[in-house]
């Protein structure tokens, strides 16, 4: 390890063989406050992916969070092959939430079915309004249909799709909740 964020390892399936992890050193964004790192881990994504966060310490453990929830039967060992904490027990909660909540959002849910998987995404609206608190359905916006395993469906250029699309709809829907 480099840097106090930056982390190289090995999951290691069920039958012992090792796959390479690497969870880079965030790094700034010039002229933002956001931060990104890279995570390269062939046995749960296909290709680098890029978490975002708002400091140093909050991407890494988004990043590393990330990994966990992909995690099956894995393991996630150091170069000697010992358990890595960070990866075992159960999920820590993010210190850096302000609380701070739009009345409006959108959120996404997959639906397996016949077909294979869909991505559903949802108009919602905040009960309270007091920032953090239960969101309630409004409407369905949209969804795509995939006929493939999603982790081999998704392309880069999906995946921008997906994300446009979900900007676009809370920038519209923050214009008119007024």
């Amino acid at each position: 390890m480099g840097s106090a964020f930056d982390l190289t390892a090995f999951i290691l399936d069920a039958d012992g063989a090792r796959t390479e992890l690497h969870i880079a050193s965030p790094t700034r964004k010039p002229g933002t406050e956001e931060y990104s790192c890279r995570v390269y881990a062939p046995a749960l994504l296909p290709g680098e992916k890029f978490v975002i966060g708002v400091d140093p310490g909050q991407t890494f453990r988004s990043a590393v969070q990330l990994v966990r929830t992909l995690l099956a039967e894995q393991r996630v060992v150091d170069l000697h092959g010992n358990d890595l904490e960070a990866f075992a027990g159960p999920q820590p909660v993010s210190e850096v939430d302000d609380g701070r909540r739009a009345k409006v959002g959108v959120v996404a849910c997959l639906v397996d079915d016949e077909q294979g998987t869909r991505l559903v995404l949802d108009d919602v609206v905040r009960d309270s309004d007091s920032g953090r608190g239960s969101w309630r359905f409004e409407r369905l916006y949209t969804w795509k249909s995939f006929s493939d395993s999603l982790e081999d469906a998704l392309c880069d250029e999906d995946l921008k799709l997906i994300g446009e699309n979900i900007v676009f709809r809370l920038l519209a829907l923050r214009k008119f909740q007024d």
